[in-house]
């Protein structure tokens, strides 16, 4: 392996991949160094309504870099991405404080969905850009 190869990982603005290799050339250590800055800015904390009907709790936005969504209510809620939320299907949060915080393998800039079995529950969402 190369190194200081440069990857764009849509995430962070970029990093260097660095290797140690052993004298027969096999890679003993790997190690990232970001090559931009990785902060990102949080938007205002704010609430969503979450009922038995799916509905959007988080409109698409292609600035976004992070999310934190945690059900703050006594039923659980169910999560999708850019579709309609199922009852019983995709993410769930489990009631009293069950927590979805994306990362690398669940990024997406697409609208976030939730619905819940009946009621209306409480949801708390921190987005960052």
């Amino acid at each position: 392996m190369a190194d200081n190869q440069k990857v764009d990982n849509n995430l962070l603005e970029s990093y260097k991949v660095k290797t140690t290799e052993t004298a027969d050339g096999h890679v003993q250590h790997v190690k990232l160094e970001s090559g931009g800055s990785s902060s990102s800015t949080a938007s205002a904390p704010d609430t969503a309504t979450v009922t038995d009907s799916s509905s959007e709790v988080l409109a698409s936005n292609t600035d976004r870099k992070g999310a934190i969504l945690v059900n703050d209510d006594d039923l659980d809620i169910y999560l999708a991405f850019g579709v309609d939320a199922v009852v019983g299907s995709g993410i769930r949060l489990n009631s009293n404080g069950g927590v979805f915080t994306m990362d690398a393998y669940s990024f997406t800039t697409q609208a976030i969905n939730a619905i819940a079995a009946s009621g209306s529950n409480n949801m708390t969402v921190q987005e960052f850009e």
